[in-house]
């Protein structure tokens, strides 16, 4: 989610939440913006253990029809992650290009007039 917003105000939003949660200290903070600059070009992010130590995910974001970001992620056991990761983030790019089409209203809903 951090990546859908301009690298000033991601920075901000980091410093907040690492003043608010000092017992959750960042390790590297250069990093993490590192991290979201790469999210926003491939527009892929990825726990490798991060959060937990025996997970691992893949997460998209894409923005609603109010321009809200939706965040989407795939948590994986880690004895899978590694095996799985490429055909999780293909079917989650896949996912984004779908629902940008859907949020875009450019997509035809058989069952809409319904």
């Amino acid at each position: 989610m951090l990546a859908c917003y301009p690298p000033e105000q991601a920075a901000a939003l980091i410093d907040k939440s690492v003043a608010s949660h000092p017992s959750h200290p960042l390790a590297d903070h250069d990093k993490l913006l590192r991290e979201l600059a790469a999210v926003r070009r491939t527009h892929l992010g990825f726990d490798l253990g991060e959060h937990d130590a025996s997970i691992g995910a893949v997460g998209v974001a894409v923005f609603d029809s109010f321009g809200r970001a939706v965040a989407v992620s795939i948590p994986v056991p880690w004895s899978r992650f590694a095996k799985r990761r490429e055909v999780l983030a293909i079917a989650l790019k896949h996912f984004r290009r779908e629902m940008h089409t859907v949020f875009a209203g450019k997509s035809n809903h058989r069952d809409r007039d319904r």
